[in-house]
């Protein structure tokens, strides 16, 4: 199998200060108002442009186009990475904060977890329209060539390239498996600011497959998570579901952030195996993962309901000590 892994475009990299002509009309070319460039007889700078490559001032010659290779130094990436040999692996992460109905999309996308140890691996994806009517395919891998153990991280990050899709709830089936669920926005619809992410539907260890959609017709008791969390940082829930019973599934768990407000929206599936299971409650532990939060003070809802706890995300975070909220009733 060969993967691409998805990186910045040039276009990108052109908006964000790359490429950007300055020529001699410019009326402060650098160095020009520290009396640092020598002048014409008519007092110009002289015959030369420059361009703002990717944050770095470059003299090149007159009537030269910086998008000509003048910039590749500063700005040019490395070629798309390209393995022969990869691990085939779901994505444990999506976080489709909005993807409007009839155009591509880039979404973040995660592969890890807590207590997870990555150092320089790369997420290959790649996002297809599946054979059934609103069901996205996505095969996705690790790709461990060239890595380089700097540094250790919970989790591998990427984007991912989804195609043009209809307005409405789709099935997003990684590699081969129903794990998630994406809402797509009607074309034209305005965003409000907000963030999400979906950690995957749990494993189906009986083999049997499950049933689908999801359903959140259950009341979960309890929720605990770190009391504090550094800038920027995923912070990971445990949603505890007091009455499972021995065919349940975790489902997928959809994360919100909005205001001051992280909303946690866990879901359950059942096996689709004939088991006799009996009439008691099975306490069963839900993952559910944030994006990464901004500083601030952030209350925790669990659906509508408010746990009473928070999260403080500041640099250094005063505890990471978990603490625990109980829905009233549960």
């Amino acid at each position: 199998m060969r993967g691409t892994l998805l990186s910045i475009s040039l276009a990108a990299l052109a908006s964000t200060g790359c490429f950007d002509n300055h020529g001699r009309g410019d009326p402060t070319p650098p160095g020009a108002d520290a009396g640092l460039l020598p002048t014409s007889d008519a007092g110009l700078p002289p015959a030369v442009d420059y361009c703002e490559c990717c944050g770095v001032t470059v003299e090149i010659p007159a009537g030269e186009d910086c998008e000509l290779g003048w910039c590749d130094p500063y700005c040019l990436f490395p070629p798309p990475v390209v393995c022969d040999e990869v691990e085939l692996r779901a994505l444990d992460l999506i976080c489709p904060s909005f993807v409007p109905a009839g155009q591509p999309t880039r979404i973040p996308v995660a592969i890890g977890g807590d207590g997870e140890c990555y150092c320089g691996e790369q997420v290959l994806c790649d996002a297809q329209l599946g054979a059934e009517p609103f069901v996205l395919e996505i095969e996705s891998s690790i790709c461990a060539e060239g890595a380089l153990c700097e540094a250790c991280f919970p989790y591998i990050e990427a984007e991912c390239e989804l195609p043009p899709m209809e307005t409405g709830t789709w099935t997003v089936r990684a590699n081969g498996e129903d794990l998630f669920q994406l809402s797509v926005a009607p074309a034209g619809t305005m965003p409000e600011w907000g963030l999400e992410c979906v950690h995957r539907r749990g494993e189906d260890r009986l083999g049997c497959g499950t049933d689908w959609p999801p359903r959140r017709v259950f009341e979960p008791t309890s929720a605990c998570h770190p009391e504090g969390a550094y800038p920027e940082e995923r912070v990971t829930f445990t949603v505890t579901d007091g009455c499972a019973g021995c065919g349940t599934i975790e489902g997928p768990c959809e994360v919100e952030v909005f205001d001051d407000v992280v909303r946690l929206r866990p879901s359950r599936v059942e096996t689709q195996c004939d088991v006799d299971c009996p009439t008691v409650c099975m306490p069963m532990d839900h993952t559910c993962v944030s994006p990464p939060l901004p500083e601030g003070t952030w209350r925790v809802f669990l659906e509508d309901v408010e746990l009473g706890t928070r999260i403080e995300v500041a640099s250094p975070p005063g505890t990471t000590d978990e603490v625990c909220g109980e829905v009233l009733g549960g």
